[in-house]
């Protein structure tokens, strides 16, 4: 629920980024969004562009993408989704009428369709400008046929009105259009719950209902239901989530990217009766079920409704069944098809624990890495213990020394200061934690990986790098489990401090165009600074950075010279690559750092060991 004072404090929020990044509000504002919403199955990479159209009134048509369609979660057979974001920033506290929303929807929509029939549009944009990678994005996605549907994010300041409902927006260009809104009051509650994600509720229509026995094991934080659930609304349910749900476990499924199986496909096509008998069906969870008992046994009823619904394992035969719902041939054949379930209702105080562990042992016949349940992982809860515990030595502006704030859960942040009773316990809290030396498991990642000799993974989006990251620091928990001591901890901090330098120095930087591949500069730069280092038979004291907690001038100035070199890479890609973007995730592209080495100048050298 939207409460009195949200817009103000994100208003407060907006303008010290402002402050700190010298951007316009409504970029800062794109940016406190993007960081917070990037990562989750919906959005798994974002990318800005701040497309303004060339005429009066200079309205921005685009302010971001989500990469190529098969980055997307719910690229499936050849196809994905397309997705385009507008940010709307509004001064004052206001609602988003309907007028409003369909204009606001409409503008990515107009510029896709420019995009893919005026032949001159390209021409007409700086050949710098990240919008170039967006343009070139969508004329290789329709050349290739493989765009599912536009989706338009719409992130705006604005709370939507009780009488607005869906975009006025079904189709363009023969693709189906769906608008998906992040206005204050939604943005509000995300930020505000604990969960990695939003739940799914779905109230099923009286002919949906699943006939189902439940299965009471004297358990108070989980009961089991078993069930056949008919084939045509396990698809339903699939058009209208796609793999949200499957987000519980999403990163598994990005490491094992969901395909349609050709023997469940031959089972829909030649023997759809038997499916249930071939198929070894789907595991689910979900926080609460709307059970109905039959009168004459309380463990034998009906399943109306369920809250936080989640498949857990399963999601091949999903989107296998969703794919032959598609095939009009087939379609009809999806009525015969049931599917087995187990559903797992547990408590919402438990799904953290127990939820992982479902789909951990459900999956146990897969080919599945410790590292895809890496969320998890018990280094996490060792980090946080970390940044709770250590102290930095020194202090900043006449304050006493701040500690780092790792969020091993989204939201954790938050919930801890708003545990503690009181407005001087909360002050206290916020002194001792600055709210902006807060980090997530994705950024940690990040500033990890940066350092690596696969540092282009960085660029590859959060949950892919994640990913990657968890496979490193999983082989080193179990091999090398004496390096996780307080130095370990204190050297990722100096990384994260180095990272945010980088950004900082080239986004000022006066070769460096505003919107132009920030977010793809940073770990081309660290790569640049490591590997200079190390070919002088020396790497960076990261202590020294620790003990400073800032990144010193000398520092800085070497952190230009290797942006400047970053830049000159980036805009300048291989033959066969005309899309900056993509050529940043390339090992091609990291492998240009052997060939463009800085010297190191004589007041860098103090900061090697």
């Amino acid at each position: 629920m939207l409460k009195e004072g949200d817009f103000n404090s994100l208003k407060e929020e907006v303008l010290k980024r402002v402050e700190k990044d010298g951007r316009l509000p409504a970029y800062s504002f794109f940016n406190i969004m993007k960081e917070e919403l990037e990562g989750t199955v919906r959005l798994p990479i974002i990318i800005p562009v701040h497309h303004l159209e060339n005429v009066p009134p200079n309205r921005t048509l685009v302010s971001g993408y989500c990469g190529t369609p098969d980055d997307s979660p719910d690229f499936l057979e050849g196809k994905g989704p397309l997705t385009l974001i507008i940010s709307d920033w509004n001064t004052t506290e206001a609602s988003l009428t309907q007028k409003h929303l369909d204009d606001l929807a409409s503008r990515p929509v107009e510029f896709f369709h420019k995009v893919i029939n005026e032949n001159d549009f390209l021409p007409t944009i700086e050949n710098t400008n990240a919008v170039v990678d967006l343009v070139l994005t969508i004329q290789e996605a329709m050349a290739n046929d493989s765009i599912s549907e536009l989706r338009v994010i719409v992130f705006t300041s604005r709370t939507k009105g009780k009488n607005v409902h869906k975009a006025n927006l079904s189709e363009i260009d023969g693709l189906p259009v769906v608008v998906d809104v992040w206005d204050l009051k939604r943005w509000t509650q995300w930020r505000s719950s604990d969960q990695e994600r939003e739940p799914i509720d779905i109230i099923l229509e009286e002919s949906e209902y699943i006939s189902a026995l439940r299965v009471d094991q004297g358990s108070e934080d989980s009961v089991v239901y078993l069930a056949a659930v008919p084939g045509l609304l396990l698809a339903r349910l699939y058009e209208d989530w796609h793999n949200q749900l499957l987000e519980q476990n999403v990163r598994l499924f990005l490491q094992n990217r969901t395909n349609v199986n050709k023997g469940i496909r031959r089972t829909i096509t030649e023997e759809p009766e038997r499916f249930l008998l071939f198929n070894n069906g789907i595991t689910a969870t979900a926080d609460e079920v709307v059970f109905v008992n039959s009168e004459s046994n309380a463990s034998v009823g009906r399943i109306e409704a369920f809250s936080n619904f989640q498949i857990v394992n399963g999601g091949q035969t999903t989107a296998s069944i969703y794919s032959a719902f598609s095939d009009l041939k087939l379609r009809e054949n999806i009525e015969s098809v049931f599917v087995q379930m187990k559903l797992t209702v547990v408590s919402p105080e438990k799904t953290t624990e127990l939820v992982p562990l479902i789909s951990r042992y459900a999956n146990s016949q897969n080919k599945i890495q410790n590292a895809d349940f890496f969320s998890n992982h018990k280094f996490h809860i060792w980090f946080e213990q970390c940044s709770r515990r250590i102290l930095p030595l020194v202090a900043s502006e006449g304050f006493l020394p701040r500690k780092w704030f790792y969020e091993r859960t989204r939201g954790q942040y938050d919930s801890e200061k708003t545990r503690l009773k009181g407005r001087v316990a909360r002050r206290e809290f916020e002194s001792e934690f600055p709210k902006d030396q807060k980090f997530t498991k994705t950024d940690l990642a990040k500033y990890y990986v940066s350092w690596t000799d696969e540092g282009y993974k960085v660029n590859l989006g959060a949950e892919k790098n994640f990913l990657f990251f968890a496979d490193l620091i999983s082989k080193e928990w179990d091999e090398n489990p004496e390096i996780f001591d307080d130095d370990f901890y204190r050297e990722l901090i100096a990384k994260k401090l180095i990272f945010d330098a980088v950004r900082d120095v080239v986004g000022h930087a006066t070769w460096y165009e505003t919107g132009g591949y920030l977010a793809q500069h940073v770990p081309l730069t660290i790569g640049l600074i490591n590997a200079a280092a190390q070919r002088v038979g020396k790497k960076i004291n990261f202590m020294n950075i620790w003990e400073r907690q800032e990144v010193p001038e000398d520092f800085r100035k070497f952190i230009l010279t290797c942006g400047e070199i970053a830049h000159h890479i980036l805009l300048n890609p291989e033959k066969g690559y005309r899309n900056v973007t993509e050529w940043a995730k390339k090992e091609q592209c990291w492998g240009k750092i052997s060939e463009n080495l800085p010297r190191i100048p004589s007041n860098f050298e103090r900061f090697l060991i």
